[in-house]
């Protein structure tokens, strides 16, 4: 039986996601809202609807990949949303970053009409997507998981199943809290560093084999021709936006409230991002942050 497959959303990682599925299910068909991301999927060979219903309806699979918890929650449950294409038996997969309520909250409205909703945000940045070695998170009921695990293989190398719905959410809130606070940390040693006068790339020689280690100083050191295909190397053009970095930043800290919990150097990391976005800097790599460090 043919399986019919839609992808909704095709922006930095959602094009290179879509792509690793086109030679996967006979029936499939992508769509995003922007004409110009359209366009670029059809010049790179992908089947494109005209519009949101074309690419959904009668769908067996269907995954998104959206900038926001808002535009998630519209395209899905909104009206004339994913959820209205549907029939029961479907399985969405949300691929986007979004609170652990939102997920749990479209998991439960999902069922009322035997729609299970996977979330399954990722890491990586563009180029793993490209290349399908992505890291994805999943929260799922087992059966959710098994029915989407062979596909969401084509796009990581590795896919963990954390939980039940929300789990995916939660874990991707924990990993880019952890980051955004390393690269306000990266970038302060750097211009601590400056400051002494210090050879910037001997400092990245020391911090990279030391126990400052870590995959955010090594593919991001914020200083241009240190690291040749770091974002600062190439004027901080985005692999993952300033603005996304706060936006994802403000759900973790909405999450720990939910939990009465008090994440003081997360504020202090969120409040330094938005900083950034009132600079104008919002649309550069979150390595940029280093910008607002001047001696």
């Amino acid at each position: 039986m043919t399986r019919r497959t839609a992808f909704v959303g095709l922006g930095r990682m959602g094009l290179p996601m879509a792509k690793r599925l086109l030679a996967v299910d006979d029936d499939y068909a992508v769509y995003d809202t922007y004409a110009g991301a359209r366009d670029e999927a059809t010049r790179q060979g992908l089947p494109v609807a005209s519009s949101l219903s074309e690419a959904v309806d009668g769908a067996d699979l269907v995954f998104v990949s959206l900038p926001t918890p808002a535009v998630v929650d519209e395209v899905i449950r909104g009206e004339g949303g994913v959820f209205d294409h549907l029939a029961g038996g479907a399985v969405v997969v949300d691929l986007s970053t979004s609170p652990p309520q939102t997920a749990r909250e479209l998991a439960a409205e999902g069922l009322t009409s035997g729609i299970r909703v996977v979330d399954a945000p990722v890491s990586g940045g563009p180029p793993r997507a490209a290349d399908g070695t992505l890291t994805i998170m999943v929260g799922a009921e087992p059966a959710a998981y098994t029915a989407t695990a062979a596909h969401l293989e084509l796009m990581g190398s590795r896919v963990l199943h954390m939980g039940a719905p929300g789990a995916g959410q939660a874990t991707k809130l924990c990993n880019n809290l952890l980051v955004g606070i390393i690269m306000t940390g990266v970038a302060e040693a750097v211009t601590l560093a400056e400051a002494e006068s210090l050879d910037l790339a001997q400092l990245f020689e020391v911090l990279s084999t030391s126990t400052a280690d870590s995959s955010v100083l090594r593919r991001r050191f914020p200083v241009a021709g240190v690291v040749a295909d770091a974002p600062a190397s190439h004027g901080f053009s985005a692999q993952f936006p300033i603005a996304l970095m706060h936006k994802d930043l403000v759900l973790a800290a909405d999450a720990a409230a939910v939990h009465d919990l008090m994440l003081p150097v997360t504020d202090l990391t969120r409040a330094r991002y938005r900083e950034a976005l009132e600079d104008g800097i919002g649309e550069l790599d979150y390595s940029a942050i280093k910008r607002l460090y001047r001696i």
